[in-house]
């Protein structure tokens, strides 16, 4: 957790301490299959934490989707995007650097992410870098469902919710 504000939630009452924090994925979706049926498959490799190929062909990076909550905070679900092989290899070349901080890029939502599930799952979506100590986050996107999640807050108490349904 990154904040300790307590504030109630506007639709039950319930008071929720440390909003500002985050959920991560483990690995995009098609990699977590993967291994759910063969915990040693030689198909993913990862890059550090923040990196992933699966077979020889799909690349992967960990951004941040950030959810603006009714209360005024933001939550954050650590998702992959997969891209192409020219992005991963500019992303690595500049990711330890002065310029990470310029960095943005274009790709598609790897994960089906609750409680939206599969509405945004493939979505096309842009990330960008807002500081340097932290993964990208999804700036924008041209799918429907996601650009509103992005744009429009979402209830705390939807976000709790899903936290202690999902993530407990």
């Amino acid at each position: 957790m990154k904040n300790n504000t307590t504030v109630k939630c506007p639709s039950c009452g319930k008071e929720v301490i440390g909003l500002e924090r985050e959920v991560r994925t483990v690995y995009p979706d098609d990699a977590a299959e993967i291994i759910k049926d063969d915990p040693d498959s030689k198909k993913i490799e990862t890059w550090g934490p923040d990196f992933i190929r699966l077979g020889k062909q799909r690349y992967f990076v960990r951004v941040m989707l950030p959810v603006k909550l009714d209360v005024g905070h933001e939550f954050r679900f650590g998702v992959w995007m997969e891209v192409g092989q020219e992005t991963i290899t500019d992303l690595k070349k500049v990711w330890n650097s002065s310029e990470y901080v310029k960095v943005s890029f274009e790709g598609i939502l790897a994960n089906a992410v609750p409680p939206w599930g599969d509405t945004i799952l493939g979505a096309e979506c842009k990330a960008e870098v807002r500081d340097a100590k932290s993964v990208p986050f999804i700036k924008s996107s041209n799918n429907l469902e996601l650009s509103e999640i992005l744009s429009k807050p979402t209830s705390v108490h939807e976000i709790e919710t899903v936290i202690a349904d999902v993530w407990k």
